[in-house]
């Protein structure tokens, strides 16, 4: 008997439409089957509607610019720290270095990769769903995207100025129309160690900014350091702030209170100015394994405890955080294709009796 862990791409209904070709990118010294060593390569040879498989390995696809409508597929992140989905058989990433998606790209699904800086310019219908994000998503001039279940987990200590944008989690300051913000695990912080002022810390520091000139709806995140809202609707997510994570903040949430509505979020700290819908100040335990992470994973650890104030407190009675809602995370951002997890068989067989074979099959919806 022998057991086999494999990646199966198979067509997502709605892209199917779209799909030309499939490109299998692998930058490992043992790949059997590829057909080219790096993303931007990979761009380069597609056309639009091709889907870009992205093999696991310990080295980045470096850096490219996305200006054709594709799928990009990577393995998840950091398989191995949950091993119940059963794939920890590999300890590889689909790493990217800085990317860049233009108007030309939009249309573009992006989903299982380690990511490090994204720019998304002029690009609409876009899907980013269930990444790594080590450092910042600036986005400008885009209408249509959403942005789910994806892990945001840089942090750094800056001493930065008030013109100074590299700080920034989730920037979407100018031009910027129906963005859906959701189901996203906002972990990374920063702490400001310069002098406090307001213009730095609003608008560079916080883990999301929607300008003036955008706008959103931010629905079942977790954000651990501040976030500034306008125009947008802000519901069922959990705000960890506290004063040991961002020196220069008064309060976990800024707001224009004439275009923004918040309804149904858990805040830990204080904030006046929110309705009752919200509650504020929670001091009892939200998570099983936060701020205390034991044997959890680093993303499981976000479940909701039994007794937790989140269970049922978001709008229409459904669960504050990021396991609720349109579209509940998933855990090492496993990509929405199905994986054979497991397959089993004798070594040999008979022309007459033939080959059992047992397989076991993970949707990952």
């Amino acid at each position: 008997m022998r057991t086999i862990y494999l990646f199966l791409l198979f067509f997502i209904l709605s892209f199917s439409t779209y799909c030309q070709n499939i490109i299998n990118v692998n930058n490992t010294a043992s790949a059997s089957s590829t057909d080219l060593g790096t993303l931007q390569e990979a761009i380069t040879a597609a056309v639009d509607g091709d889907v870009i498989y992205l093999s696991p390995s310990p080295t980045s696809y470096g850096a490219a610019t996305i200006d054709k409508q594709v799928t990009i597929f990577g393995p998840g992140y950091l398989v191995a720290n949950n091993p119940d989905l059963e794939i920890s058989t590999y300890t590889g990433r689909g790493i990217i270095d800085n990317v860049t998606i233009n108007a030309a790209g939009s249309g573009t699904y992006i989903s299982g990769c380690d990511l490090n800086y994204v720019v998304i310019d002029g690009s609409s219908n876009l899907y980013i769903a269930r990444n790594r994000m080590r450092f910042r998503m600036y986005l400008k001039n885009t209408s249509n995207i959403v942005i789910e279940g994806n892990y945001f987990d840089y942090t750094t200590n800056t001493t930065g100025s008030s013109t100074d944008g590299n700080w920034m989690h989730l920037s979407a300051n100018t031009n910027n129309s129906n963005l859906i913000i959701r189901n996203n695990i906002f972990y990374a912080y920063a702490f400001y160690s310069g002098s406090c002022f307001s213009q730095s810390y609003n608008k560079y520091l916080d883990n999301i900014y929607i300008g003036s000139t955008s706008n959103a709806i931010v629905e079942h995140n977790i954000f651990r350091d501040r976030c500034h809202f306008n125009n947008s609707i802000v519901r069922n997510n959990i705000f960890l702030m506290t004063d040991q994570y961002s020196s220069c903040a008064d309060n976990p949430i800024a707001f224009n209170a004439s275009t923004t509505v918040l309804k149904n979020n858990i805040l830990v700290k204080n904030q006046s100015g929110l309705d009752a819908s919200n509650m504020v100040g929670v001091t009892s335990p939200i998570f099983e394994g936060y701020p205390t992470q034991g044997t959890r994973s680093f993303d499981d650890r976000f479940v909701l405890i039994a007794s937790s104030p989140a269970n049922g407190a978001g709008v229409d009675g459904v669960d504050c955080g990021v396991f609720d809602g349109p579209a509940p995370y998933k855990l090492s951002g496993v990509p929405i294709i199905p994986v054979i997890y497991e397959l089993t068989g004798p070594s040999q067989g008979t022309s007459a009796s033939g080959i059992d074979i047992n397989v076991k099959v993970r949707s990952n919806n």
